[in-house]
């Protein structure tokens, strides 16, 4: 009975530092996107500013974090009259495969600040937006 107490309490302890090993791997991911909170876009040919008001969860590939793998993505995207990103595509991707889903949802989570031209929320397209994969 002693026995099986000990290594009950002995795969508790290992289950609790292997936590704290993931914990901390987990906050060693990064990311922030180019231009910060504001990106350029097009409304017909003049260039306007456009504010993300949020975005969603940033998740580093596994794959590629237990390798060690670092990237980068460039993605463009239009914003409706909602403010959601419509038609994101992948423009550029160093390495090729590895970002790409990730990347694409993750910008397809961005909420932006509709554009309004003379009052009216306007479309905004042509977006882009580079997402560096780094590891600290």
């Amino acid at each position: 009975m002693t026995y099986r107490l000990t290594l009950n309490v002995l795969f508790v302890i290992l289950l609790l530092l292997t936590g704290s090993v993931l914990a901390a791997d987990a906050s060693s991911r990064s990311t922030t996107v180019s231009g910060g909170t504001t990106s350029l876009g097009y409304v017909g040919d003049e260039q306007v500013t456009i504010s993300r008001l949020s975005s969603g969860r940033f998740l580093y590939p596994k794959s590629a974090q237990r390798r060690s793998i670092e990237g980068e993505v460039t993605i463009e995207f239009n914003v409706g009259i909602d403010g959601k990103v419509s038609s994101a595509f992948i423009v550029e991707a160093n390495p090729p495969g590895r970002f790409d889903s990730s990347a694409l949802r993750y910008v397809n989570s961005f909420v932006y600040e509709p554009y309004r031209l003379n009052g009216t929320p306007v479309e905004v397209e042509r977006i882009s937006v580079r997402i560096p994969f780094r590891l600290r």
